[in-house]
């Protein structure tokens, strides 16, 4: 029990890893589980081949087979190593830099705008970029209000296409990895883009809006790798992921409602290929230098229960008691490194 004034667990860790401007390249990663590394951690267990035979990216996403890795600690967290061509990448930064913050999608610089009247800062007109440094979060499908922290009815847009079929794919890569067969129907309904910086955090948090904990929120890291904590609660010492581009975290079972955060962006990191001029291809040379310092961060989740009433402001009991069907299948072997 954390005594009264004491920071808890979660937060010694995220002081742990947070950037000291006094110290910038000063970050101790002995205990971030590396995914690429030889030697696994024992707190995660492969599910795939560790071959390292090139991931056939001509292939639908769902029916790729990069290397999946669930984690031992939080039962039906499965995390996903770069399932991703480069140029499948740029696509998702240049869809969030130019589309997924696009009128009528609510940014923090629209909220802000319509918080205190002042006007909507004007877009370039040389590019089609929509992201300038103040952008920090955007919301498509269901709009979460930061405020309420509810997501309501009559406050939704479309969900992106392209959005949905990503995290449709992702799912489907985790349920034929775990082996655990999908019982509820996963409904991408919602999305929230977070833009971070070099010296930018996310403080640990727990994401409970949803009426819908049956299905779990699929994640995906773009640009420069991050530390991700996760645990059960505040009061327990988190485990620290190591995030590169294109990494997915799938957050079911028992991590659905786990306390997770971002302490630590670390700054030049980010693949070349996402950034630097002579890699990029001609059509996005706009580009140019953007992600270099910086990390996307794209979050989605199932608002509604299919099996409660849309209009209950609760969630039902039943996805409280029971949050996933996706737990760490014990009958799935380990397959051999080669």
């Amino acid at each position: 029990m954390v005594g009264l004034g004491e920071p808890s667990a979660f937060r010694l860790q995220e002081k742990r890893y947070k950037l000291r401007k006094s110290a910038p390249n000063d970050v101790d990663l002995t205990d971030v589980i590396d995914f690429d590394t030889t030697q696994l951690s024992p707190q995660v267990r492969l599910l795939t081949s560790m071959a390292a035979t090139p991931l056939n990216t001509s292939l639908p996403l769902e029916d790729r087979t990069p290397r999946v890795f669930a984690v031992k600690t939080l039962p039906g967290l499965y995390f996903i190593r770069n399932p991703f061509s480069d140029a499948e990448q740029l696509g998702y930064i240049q869809r969030s830099m130019c589309e997924y913050p696009k009128h009528p999608h609510p940014t923090n610089i629209t909220n802000l705008a319509k918080l205190t009247g002042k006007p909507i800062p004007k877009p370039r007109t040389d590019t089609p970029l929509l992201y300038t440094p103040d952008l920090r979060w955007a919301t498509v499908g269901y709009h979460h209000n930061w405020d309420t922290r509810v997501y309501d009815e009559a406050d939704r847009t479309d969900m992106p296409k392209s959005l949905e079929e990503l995290a449709l794919g992702l799912h489907a890569i985790a349920v034929r990895a775990s082996g655990v067969p999908e019982v509820h129907g996963f409904v991408p309904e919602a999305g929230i883009l977070n833009w971070y910086n070099e010296d930018s955090t996310l403080s640990g948090h727990v994401d409970d809006s949803e009426h819908c904990f049956h299905n779990p929120i699929v994640t995906v890291s773009l640009g420069c790798s991050a530390v991700f904590l996760i645990s059960r609660s505040k009061e327990e010492t988190p485990t620290a992921l190591l995030l590169r581009s294109g990494d997915t975290c799938i957050m079911g079972g028992v991590s659905r409602l786990a306390v997770h955060g971002v302490p630590r962006v670390l700054g030049g990191t980010c693949p070349a290929v996402l950034w630097q001029t002579s890699l990029l291809p001609e059509p996005l040379s706009y580009l140019e230098g953007i992600m270099r310092p910086r990390r996307i961060n794209i979050s989605l989740r199932q608002v509604n229960c299919q099996a409660c009433p849309q209009s209950d402001p609760e969630p039902v009991q039943a996805c409280v008691d029971d949050p996933g069907r996706t737990p760490i299948p014990e009958a799935t072997p380990t397959p051999t490194p080669t």
